[in-house]
């Protein structure tokens, strides 16, 4: 039997259900071909998109449109970047190749990948081993004797690598040097070696997910991460596998991502340029002020923010899915608590039926 196409893993998949960019919607399995087809990496990227597929929750299917959505733009900001001197020079670098570009995509494809993954897939795919080996014995404690979950102390990035290392052996030796460089620099613990961002002193994947919180991350992405962020430490409590302590945790950041935000509309189609900064420097550091006066400045600002991502997510079936698992995870934590943690629970619930009611009407 002849191997799998992307396309047909892609079409295999819920993925098919979306509706698509051009109707005002994220991707559709054609549009996620034709990107990949793009940077000449179909059959390289086949058997990584595989498994991420195979490994994710229906609720979680979201993150994967997330990190495609990081890796083309990523992708574009590295061309961008190679095509204009003024941005070369700022930066301190002399060449970026298609390899560099390459290694953008799979960075940003990589970077939240994890959070895509059931808890169980989680536990069998990346194992604390493969963690342990990849970082400085002072920070083994942090996560040596607990049990993994989203958003724990080792984080997204390290797992990508690990991800990258097992299931991209397709993917070139050059391309993959590149993006496992990039992804431990971006890592949340300290790694032994071999972290080096991407393009002078900077992750284009960390500028493209900052672009997220410009436009993207509201309405609909935090609450539609309430699986990932609570619904696996509820779970793993019930099981006494982890500490009230960290389902109270998990409370509190989802409350973190699901704060409102009166602006958000507006800078789905008007850039808010002080905002977008703040956001880049908090997740790619000073990289705008570098390239400040450059064309590639006036490209981020005009064609990579500004996409309406957070309307798109709103037309999503994968964030919709996202959704609907909210409510039954808010529901299961509420049983848990009283007081004080009851009351943050409520919040949620109410900010949940905000989510659902906006929903409904786009329909």
């Amino acid at each position: 039997m002849a191997e799998k196409t992307i396309k047909q893993v892609l079409e295999e998949s819920e993925l098919r259900r979306e509706i698509g960019w051009e109707n005002g919607g994220l991707y559709t399995p054609d549009e996620l071909t034709v990107g990949v087809q793009s940077y000449g990496m179909e059959n390289e990227l086949t058997q990584l998109v595989d498994r991420l597929i195979s490994m994710s929750k229906i609720d979680r299917g979201h993150e994967i449109l997330h990190c495609f959505d990081v890796g083309f733009g990523a992708a574009k900001l590295t061309k961008q970047i190679a095509q204009d001197g003024g941005a070369m020079q700022a930066l301190g670098i002399e060449n970026v190749s298609e390899d560099h570009i390459k290694a953008a995509f799979i960075t940003g494809l990589l970077h939240d990948a994890m959070l895509s993954m059931s808890n169980d897939a989680l536990r069998k795919n990346i194992l604390k081993q493969d963690i342990v080996a990849l970082v400085k014995q002072s920070e083994v404690p942090k996560f040596a004797r607990i049990v993994p979950y989203g958003k724990d102390a080792v984080g997204d990035d390290l797992r990508g690598v690990v991800l990258l290392e097992k299931y991209g052996q397709a993917i070139s030796k050059k391309v993959r040097t590149l993006a496992r460089a990039d992804l431990l620099a971006g890592a949340d613990l300290q790694v032994t070696a071999g972290a080096m961002e991407l393009v002078g002193a900077v992750s284009p994947y960390k500028v493209l997910d900052a672009v997220w919180y410009h436009d993207g991350n509201f309405p609909v992405r935090g609450m539609a991460e309430a699986a990932i962020v609570l619904g696996d430490r509820v779970t793993l409590y019930r099981a006494e596998k982890l500490s009230i302590g960290h389902v109270i945790a998990g409370i509190d950041k989802l409350l973190s991502y699901t704060e409102e935000d009166p602006n958000w509309e507006k800078r789905e189609t008007q850039v808010d340029v002080p905002y977008l900064e703040k956001m880049i420097a908090k997740k790619a550091g000073p990289f705008m002020k570098r390239i400040i006066g450059t064309k590639t400045y006036d490209f981020v600002v005009e064609e990579l923010a500004a996409q309406q991502r957070g309307l798109r997510t709103v037309q999503s079936v994968a964030f919709r899915n996202g959704i609907h698992e909210a409510g039954l995870i808010l529901q299961e934590a509420r049983e848990l608590f009283t007081g004080d943690n009851a009351k943050k629970i409520e919040i949620l619930q109410g900010r949940y039926e905000t989510v659902v009611a906006m929903l409904r009407d786009s329909q």
